[in-house]
């Protein structure tokens, strides 16, 4: 049996006036645009990792970091930053980063890490800083995986 030709043609001209249809719905919701970010207020103060890693973070968002994780011993500086409105609720670029002082007795690693730590920053680093516990302690996680043997990780609020 032959199928009408006519009931064929119909049938495919409704289908894409329901595609149509939808895709106006859709595209007719309204955006609500980008998600508030969390009080960064809670940041502000001392924080500290199982490993010995230390950071302060300042009224400013600018931070310094006595890193002591995978084997090195560093001092980082940089800052936090927010103002991306395309940036998550928890999300930060960590901005303007290096080594500030030459390797020493201490900071031995400064040198070894000084590229690294400014290419991070160059490169539009996120770190993801979710409070948690009552703002008692926060996990964070760069975007970068390498970045995130560096800074990732719970930090605990240090009196």
């Amino acid at each position: 049996m032959k199928k009408n030709s006519f009931t064929a043609q119909y049938n495919h001209v409704l289908a894409l006036l329901v595609l149509v249809f939808f895709a106006l719905i859709v595209s007719g919701c309204p955006d609500n645009g980008p998600t508030e970010h969390t009080d960064p207020e809670f940041l502000i103060g001392s924080w500290s990792r199982s490993d010995g890693t230390n950071f302060i973070i300042n009224d400013d968002l600018t931070f310094e970091c006595d890193f002591r994780g995978v084997g090195m011993v560093a001092w980082i500086t940089g800052k936090l930053d927010y103002s991306d409105p395309l940036l998550g609720p928890n999300d930060y670029f960590l901005l303007d980063m290096t080594t500030p002082v030459e390797p020493s007795d201490v900071y031995v690693d400064n040198g070894n890490l000084r590229g690294p730590v400014e290419d991070y920053s160059e490169n539009g680093l996120i770190g993801t800083l979710r409070p948690r516990g009552n703002n008692q302690f926060f996990f964070s996680s760069p975007s970068h995986p390498e970045a995130n043997i560096f800074f990732g990780g719970m930090y605990d609020r240090q009196p």
